[in-house]
């Protein structure tokens, strides 16, 4: 939701700051994932969907994350 929220110049700019961030600390939008989530905001035509699906075969301990959106 946060990324969804951010206009196109404040996904970019949150993206180049991640990337000269040397920092390790659990923010909102770290490295890895993060980055990686940004890059798809960033590329994106529409704002990202997603949804969590419980996996069943596990007691509904685990789910899966699904992404949709358009580049």
């Amino acid at each position: 939701d946060m990324v969804n929220s951010m206009s196109k110049d404040e996904v970019k700019a949150a993206y180049k700051a991640q990337l000269r961030s040397d920092e390790t600390t659990d923010d909102a939008i770290s490295k890895g994932a993060g980055l990686g989530l940004l890059t798809i905001a960033r590329d994106s035509v529409l704002p990202i969907e997603y949804y969590f699906k419980p996996i069943t075969e596990y007691d509904n301990q685990y789910s899966e994350l699904h992404l949709k959106t358009i580049f």
